[in-house]
């Protein structure tokens, strides 16, 4: 950790110029981890929000004193430990984890008693020399016994330059022991451990201290992740013989000789710029594992919603197979008249029927022509319009369950209402221009070429009947196609009559095959219009539902993606230092 710290250190031998210089991008790289995680916290990471003020307070502490945390099971005899330390009895001892108070103690004139700086910590100024600078803290037991206390005891870690960690030996690690050291280790805390209660060995067997000390070491360095480190600093203390008789434990006076070589060695400063980098490392590699899972969360998510959002393709493929029926069940209307036309003609297209034509013309021609136009219109309405009908419902219920489920998928998003592209009316109107397009053609041609309207055109005009329905067009027509029969009167007008009817008979037939197929194409053209033009309107509304769930899922993304690489570079200048 900060490894430029220690090459500017050994590289100008200036301790003050070490600590100015990095300091200074010490303070820039907290600046940058405490923004970066903010903006996280803003976005929803409660995590990372948390860890922001943790940053902050190890970046506020930076020009503090420096501050040894002393932790250890309630058993350990930390007050104890304390009180020899600083060569008075300050701390209360007792046998059961009975506070849960975090207890500093600072340089400065002593008060009437300790002062409550804010709740569970208090504050004790001792006038001892080697305090100047410096804060010791006192917390409380790290085992479960009192889960409060072990909260607060980790809660204070993060804050802290060196932790002294005390054990005894006359056991092995304990599991709570374990995993505090574990969570010290992370946080990259420099560990000095301090082996209590040694007064306990028989002094009488050599070899025996140096024996407990091994094994301390040995468990310490199963739970400490660098197991390959330099050498733990270790000390073996009584620290009631020191209590009692200040300089008269050997561990003891080690102990004391090694921190105030600390304190006076630049190796301080070093420890108390690498102790907040360490915090920000920890922090920063939390949130950027959290930015990676997002990472992926994201992608895999913008997926799933890319692919809802493109089942509109699939709902209209499946229209179009759809349409297709639709279209050929009103052409297999259409083609049904084919049938008719040739029964009917032929019944109407008879010698007797052309005495009918010349008695009541307009009746026959009237019936000739609604018999093939309403049948035509009716079945092609019914048709065009249930066809709709059925393809504007499935429009309907893929939009309700596309919307479904990309809200499902997006509960953040506030969601579009689903716009209707379709009513009974208007599949009506559109079904009434299908049917009308389809009867079209057939109608111009039962009113200009049928037989029945030239022989009534015929007798009208040769008989000198006033009011034919055929019109000026087609009396002339008639006029050309009658003008080589000679004058021979009515009879002979009725046996020229007679042989057309078996060749306007087949002509009139082909003439209305031909009308009825222009017209289904016509009805085809016209249904496929109003389908495109409803696939035109299911696109505009999936869009208008999948738009803003994809944006979000694509912010998300880059979000996430912008995020980790931040992290990324950040976590990088928490190692270096710069």
């Amino acid at each position: 950790m900060l490894r430029f710290v220690r090459r500017v250190q050994h590289a100008s031998g200036d301790g003050a110029a070490v600590s100015e210089s990095v300091t200074r991008a010490t303070r820039s790289v907290l600046g940058r981890v405490v923004a970066a995680l903010r903006r996280r916290g803003e976005r929803g990471d409660g995590a990372a929000g948390e860890a922001a003020e943790e940053a902050e307070s190890v970046r506020k502490h930076l020009d503090d004193v420096f501050r040894m945390v002393v932790v250890g099971e309630f058993n350990a005899g930390k007050s104890s430990f304390i009180n020899a330390l600083v060569g008075k009895k300050v701390v209360a001892e007792g046998v059961t984890p009975t506070t849960h108070q975090i207890n500093i103690l600072e340089y400065g004139k002593p008060p009437s008693g300790p002062i409550t700086v804010e709740m569970d910590t208090t504050l004790t100024k001792l006038d001892v020399e080697w305090l100047r600078g410096v804060s010791i803290v006192d917390t409380p037991g790290t085992n479960a016994v009192v889960e409060k206390h072990d909260s607060i005891a980790r809660h204070f870690v993060p804050r802290a330059d060196t932790v002294l960690f005390l054990t005894t030996f006359d056991k092995s690690i304990s599991h709570s022991e374990r995993e505090f050291l574990t969570d010290i280790a992370q946080w990259g805390k420099k560990i000095v451990a301090v082996v209590n209660k040694i007064d306990i060995v028989d002094a009488g067997e050599p070899g025996e201290v140096d024996a407990v000390l091994a094994f301390v070491e040995s468990s310490l360095r199963d739970v400490l992740p660098d197991k390959n480190a330099a050498p733990l600093p270790m000390f073996a203390v009584s620290a009631r013989r020191a209590l009692v008789q200040p300089g008269s434990d050997p561990g003891f006076n080690s102990l004391h000789a090694y921190i105030h070589e600390l304190l006076e060695s630049d190796e301080r400063r070093v420890i108390k710029l690498e102790a907040p980098l360490a915090v920000a490392a920890r922090v920063t590699a939390a949130a950027a594992a959290t930015a990676e899972a997002e990472v992926t969360a994201a992608a895999a998510r913008l997926d799933v919603v890319t692919a809802v959002a493109g089942e509109v393709d699939e709902h209209v493929a499946d229209c179009d197979i759809r349409v297709e029926a639709v279209v050929a069940r009103v052409g297999k209307s259409l083609y049904a008249v084919r049938d008719q036309i040739r029964d009917v003609i032929s019944a109407n297209f008879t010698y007797g029927s052309l005495f009918k034509a010349l008695v009541a013309p307009h009746t026959v021609a009237a019936t000739f022509e609604a018999q093939f136009v309403a049948s035509v219109d009716g079945e092609v309405y019914q048709d065009a319009k249930r066809g709709l009908g059925s393809l504007r419902a499935a429009h309907a219920e893929f939009l309700s369950g596309y919307a479904e489920k990309l809200q499902r998928l997006a509960p953040d998003v506030a969601p579009r209402r689903v716009p209707n592209i379709s009513s009974a009316s208007a599949e009506a109107e559109v079904a009434r221009s299908v049917a009308q397009a389809a009867t079209a053609p057939l109608q111009v041609a039962l009113r200009g070429a049928t037989l029945a309207s030239r022989l009534r055109a015929s007798f009208s005009t040769l008989l000198v009947v006033e009011g034919s329905l055929a019109g000026a067009g087609t009396l002339a027509s008639i006029a050309s196609d009658m003008v080589l029969i000679p004058w021979v009167g009515t009879a002979a007008l009725m046996t020229a009559a007679l042989g057309l009817v078996p060749l306007q008979r087949a002509a009139t037939i082909k003439s209305l095959h031909d009308a009825l197929a222009f017209g289904v194409k016509a009805a085809e053209a016209r249904m496929r219009a109003a389908v495109e033009a409803d696939v035109d309107d299911v696109r505009a509304a999936a869009a208008s539902v999948a738009s803003p769930v994809v944006e979000a899922a694509q912010s998300a993304a880059r979000n996430a993606a912008r995020d980790l690489a931040e992290l990324d570079e950040i976590g990088a200048s928490t190692r270096c230092g710069a």
